[in-house]
């Protein structure tokens, strides 16, 4: 079943434009301080794995004289002791399989409701074909009534991915996305088990005047194709990391190789059909991906004063967050997640003063405090209001690999702070 390009391109054009269209509005920011998601990131450089099995791989027979045919078979996934024309031996997995991997960059909306990924790919695939003989025959000792073959290829290209956000779809709180994913690749090293495919190729099943013949009278070394999948995708909380479960269709511009069987029942020809191998293969599909942010300029110095308010001592320290680390020093990271409006803020640890003047930007900036055994207050004080009250600021906690992300709310009448409680390991 060779399918046309025009159409499949026709198809992947109308998928993503899902993807560029339906954007779906993310829940406004909180409020109040205290605990934080962390940050979406807008771009990170990606590598995947995947794997895919069971499904189906369609085949076509054609009957060019007598009745005697090779009938297809539904069941297609199993473990079987299969025999060659040279008496050789093998248990093998008579199924659908795919394994590869896949590298490249993840780029994301403003809102982090649409991702769009572009990556280049390498992978092995397996269609199999399993059959019912039409009368038992037997070779080098050995009896047969079942059928298998196999298209198995190595096939490298390129992949767009576009995954949205499901939030208006299922009411659900986590970053999950549905995605459509298409692929255009060209395949190579077509093989039936361990042998080349190629023109010509005969096999003698024949045993006293019983058996088959087998011709391959049409083969391709290589095929263009295309790929379309769609599923679920899920990140985990840090969004470094994520899991695909979909179902994928890989369609070549041409089938791989048609078979010749003519069937021979006491030196007398019974049947002659010709079976033309798609390669064609609809199956499950897993992809595990680790995302690496680019490294980015972090602005450790404080910009020079412009005009200041004495910072005010007696105002009331609201701790927005409470959570517990192990280790003696943690990594601080400050910015403006939100509008920048000239936040500027003095952040102090336990009363002693950690950056003076600060002023937030989206530009990250970071620092490293040293904490004291149990109870350690961070306070964020607002040393103005910005354009836009009150004054706001996303804090991330490194504690060796651990990460907490918190949003801290200060004004006039209040410094909102986070407690930092060290238990030593």
């Amino acid at each position: 079943m060779a399918f046309p390009a025009r159409f499949l391109v026709l198809l992947i054009v109308l998928l993503g434009s899902k993807c560029v269209y339906g954007q779906i509005a993310p829940p406004p920011p909180a409020p109040q301080g205290g605990y934080a998601p962390p940050e979406v990131p807008r771009r990170q450089w990606s590598v995947a794995v995947h794997g895919g099995m069971v499904g189906f791989s369609p085949s076509e027979t054609v009957q060019t004289s007598g009745s005697a045919r090779f009938t297809r078979m539904g069941n297609n996934f199993g473990v079987n002791l299969l025999t060659d024309s040279r008496g050789r031996k093998r248990l093998s997995l008579t199924a659908n399989t795919s394994l590869g991997i896949s590298a490249g960059t993840m780029l994301s909306n403003k809102k982090g409701t649409v991702f769009h990924s572009f990556e280049g790919k390498f992978e092995h695939n397996k269609a199999c074909y399993t059959f019912q003989t039409p009368f038992y025959f037997s070779l080098q000792g050995d009896t047969f009534a079942n059928w298998v073959m196999t298209d198995k290829y190595w096939n490298y290209g390129f992949a767009y991915q576009c995954s949205f956000s499901t939030e208006k779809l299922f009411h659900g709180s986590g970053p999950e996305f549905l995605y459509v994913r298409g692929m255009f690749s060209q395949s190579f090293y077509h093989r039936n088990f361990t042998d080349r495919i190629q023109l010509g190729r005969f096999e003698n099943w024949s045993q006293n005047g019983t058996g088959m013949l087998a011709t391959t009278v049409q083969a391709s070394r290589t095929s263009y194709m295309v790929s379309i999948e769609a599923g679920m995708r899920t990140f985990n909380p840090d969004w470094d990391r994520s899991f695909d479960f979909g179902f994928v269709a890989h369609l070549p511009f041409e089938a791989t190789y048609t078979d010749q069987y003519e069937f021979i029942q006491s030196n007398t020809s019974v049947g002659v059909s010709e079976t033309t191998y798609e390669g064609s293969t609809f199956m499950l599909n897993l992809r595990y991906t680790w995302y690496v942010k680019p490294k980015q300029h972090i602005d450790t110095t404080t910009p020079p004063p412009d005009v200041y308010v004495q910072t005010d001592t007696t105002r009331e320290v609201d701790v927005q967050e409470s959570f517990t680390v192990h280790n003696k020093r943690v990594k601080v990271t400050v910015w403006d997640r939100n509008e920048v409006d000239g936040d500027i803020i003095t952040l102090t640890m336990n009363g002693e003063l950690v950056k003076k003047n600060l002023r937030l930007k989206k530009r990250k900036k970071r620092f490293t405090v040293k904490l004291n055994p149990g109870s350690n207050i961070l306070v964020m004080y607002a040393e103005n209001l910005g354009t836009i009250p009150p004054n706001t600021a996303a804090l991330q906690i490194k504690d060796g690999k651990k990460k907490r992300n918190v949003n801290l709310v200060s004004d006039n009448g209040k410094s909102g702070a986070v407690e930092i409680i060290y238990v030593p390991k």
